[in-house]
């Protein structure tokens, strides 16, 4: 693992911290599933990393409410442009 994410992986609060050991053990045990060793940690741990931060930026308050899914799921009719095509004598 390189400098760079070591520093950034010791400056997350605790619980950051395990989240991004958990997703990073889940890959090597994934990896150990199928009969291969897990490689490219490093690119692991700082996908990990920034996923776990990508997460915390966004508070569950912040979010649109949606009371119903109904109101997610309806989306405007799209209307295709209409065209006069163009026919040889």
């Amino acid at each position: 693992m390189s400098k760079k994410t070591k520093l950034n992986l010791q400056a997350l609060p605790c619980v950051r911290r395990r989240k991004v050991e958990n997703i990073v053990l889940t890959y090597a045990e994934a990896c150990y599933a199928h009969g291969l060793l897990p490689t490219e940690l490093d690119r692991v741990y700082v996908e990990a990393i920034e996923a776990i931060q990508l997460e915390s930026a966004f508070h569950a308050a912040q979010m649109p409410a949606v009371n119903n899914w109904e109101q997610a799921r309806h989306y405007k009719q799209y209307f295709a442009p209409q065209f006069e095509y163009y026919r040889e004598p």
